[in-house]
């Protein structure tokens, strides 16, 4: 019994180390819109291909443009 528990830690500890090191698959950058008409920009970011987020100007809105996928 003891044996499968410790296989069984084994099999999870490594299931969540690969999730851990996962890397997405591309990144992009976001273009933040002051209202719905999508006409004055008040900020600009890029998410990563290491997985980190980057805001280089401006402020988050919830209208948003992705664009220039990068493929990782």
């Amino acid at each position: 019994m003891k044996r499968q528990f410790t296989a069984l830690a084994l099999v999870a500890g490594l299931a969540v180390a690969t999730v851990a090191i996962a890397k997405p698959q591309y990144g992009y950058t976001i273009t933040y819109y002051s209202d719905a008409s999508y006409s004055t920009v008040v900020g600009d970011g890029e998410f990563t291909c290491t997985g980190k987020w980057k805001l280089y100007n401006g402020v988050k809105t919830d209208f948003y443009l992705e664009s220039n996928e990068i493929e990782c």
